[in-house]
């Protein structure tokens, strides 16, 4: 049978970042193979390059036994590819049929509304799919948005269909009808391209499985002969190396940070964490559990429906992010160039930023202790910048993060929350934080801390609480008898058991 979709030696560099790494696999017709990996696997910018978003470095890319050189989404969608991705593209002001059709309507002929309002009822119900195409695409609720998105694709009539984590926004009643969908298209000898981080949907969907790894290919599985600990282990498999400064935390320290109860009855439910005094616990999750919207609400950024907030035993109450700071809960959001910094203001105004209220006297800032601080932490923190003068925008990835970080610390946080602290940065930076980070735990922070790095994850927490669809499934570390593992994380971060070092042989599940 000729191959639908063969990737040949693809490999792709971003600034930095060896994204792909030589990566070759094959896909059939009437079959749907899963695309698997970690989060940074590569999983994402290999379906870029295969739908025209990214040019490879090298490699090819055959489709139905033709090398293509797609330059561009809409080559491909000419050639028979139709992607769903995870981030919405509808517009939402205009109608569901208007948005299925959309960039469609002089190629089907549609010379009015009626006859695009009855393209996509037939196409709605030609999949069993219920949706009103008279609708206002900014009305529906966020999982039938999801099924526009799904038949928007169909509408191309692709011969190969990628489906990158289409079911984190649908109900189960949408996963069965897309699973029909799935079967249907494999009937007809179409190919589908799936990505799923819900371990019994990868079985559920699929027929062979390729695992990336650090943007390497590792293996292509028959899923019927497969089972959910050989795909674990294929996707974990690495070496931790010694970059991590040493571990030192007192297990007998008292809690200083609890949270309890904490909801917001979306994104996060029910969530119960202690904190010891010189500890770091990470989080330890595949993307868009709820672990940022977690870290908001308890920053102060985002409401919650419910939970309250302990420091060193005693209930805190606050609203917003101001008062949490006051209280010493500091925060140092993913996005440093969108929330963490101002880029076009100095070094010296963004480290002192946080704390302007503690250089006030009679409403006016002291100048000169401001920059004698915001000179100790250039010092502390090994910020490289010509002088304080300098414009957060000119200086390196690494750098920037340090001022992000440095501008907390200016406030002098008891608590401190870490989301991803070194997004994109180069391996000296990261070890630079690695060692501020245990620094500060040792002075007696309490850190919580989430990377989607989960080597970090392992060498730098003290313990682990892993995250699924925004609850907590597990807790790894010495006391808890679980090792803190790449296969121990990816089992509570795919809502499976962990494997307990106490009472139990290896490998037997509690």
């Amino acid at each position: 049978m000729r191959p639908s979709i063969e990737v040949r030696n693809i490999d792709k560099t971003f600034v930095g970042v060896h994204a792909l790494k030589d990566v070759s696999f094959t896909c059939y017709p009437g079959q749907v193979h899963v695309l698997q990996g970690e989060n940074g696997a590569g999983k994402s910018t290999l379906l870029k390059i295969l739908t025209g978003m990214y040019r490879p470095d090298s490699g090819e890319i055959w489709i139905n036994g033709e090398k293509v050189n797609f330059r561009h989404p809409i080559e491909a969608k000419k050639n028979g590819l139709a992607m769903v991705y995870q981030e919405m593209s509808l517009l939402p002001e205009l109608t569901v049929a208007q948005n299925i059709y959309l960039n469609q309507g002089n190629k089907r002929g549609f010379t009015d509304e009626r006859a695009l309002l009855r393209a996509a009822r037939e196409i709605a119900q030609k999949y069993n799919i219920e949706i009103d195409p008279y609708a206002r695409t900014a009305d529906l609720p966020i999982a039938a948005q999801q099924m526009v998105e799904i038949l928007k694709a169909l509408a191309a009539e692709p011969q190969i269909l990628i489906l990158d984590e289409p079911t984190s926004t649908l109900t189960s009643t949408e996963v069965d009808k897309l699973y029909q969908i799935v079967q249907e298209l494999k009937s007809q000898g179409k190919t589908v391209l799936f990505i799923s981080h819900r371990m019994e949907e990868i079985f559920r969907f699929g027929d062979y499985a390729t695992i990336l790894k650090d943007g390497s290919y590792i293996d292509t599985v028959n899923l019927r002969e497969s089972d959910e600990n050989t795909i674990i282990q294929l996707m974990v498999g690495r070496e931790l190396k010694s970059i991590f400064p040493h571990k030192n935390t007192q297990k007998d320290a008292e809690v200083m940070f609890e949270v309890q109860n904490f909801s917001d009855n979306a994104h996060f439910h029910n969530i119960n964490l202690q904190i010891r005094r010189g500890e770091i616990v990470g989080i330890g999750a595949l993307d868009g559990q709820g672990q940022t919207q977690l870290f908001q609400a308890i920053a102060g950024l985002r409401r919650r429906t419910s939970g309250t907030v302990k420091l060193n035993g005693k209930e805190i109450v606050y609203h917003n992010v101001r008062k949490a700071m006051k209280l010493g809960i500091g925060y140092v959001p993913e996005d440093r160039k969108g929330l963490g910094l101002c880029l076009e203001m100095s070094v010296g105004d963004n480290l002192s930023m946080a704390s302007l209220r503690r250089r006030q006297k009679f409403g006016f800032i002291k100048k000169k202790e401001e920059a004698e601080q915001a000179n100790q932490m250039v010092k502390r923190l090994n910020i490289k910048t010509a002088s304080l003068l300098q414009n957060v925008v000119n200086l390196s990835g690494g750098n920037q993060q340090k001022v992000s970080i440095g501008k907390i610390l200016e406030d002098v946080p008891k608590v401190l929350l870490l989301n991803e602290p070194t997004r994109g940065i180069d391996v000296e930076a990261k070890q630079e934080i690695y060692r501020l980070l245990r620094s500060l735990a040792d002075e007696g922070v309490a850190i919580l801390c989430y990377t989607s790095d989960m080597m970090e994850t392992i060498g730098l927490c003290d313990r682990v609480l892993t995250l699924y669809e925004g609850r907590i499934t597990g807790e790894l570390g010495e006391r808890e008898g679980a090792l803190i593992t790449e296969e121990n994380i990816m089992r509570g971060a795919m809502n499976q058991k962990v494997q307990k070092t106490t009472g139990l042989e290896d490998g037997q599940n509690e």
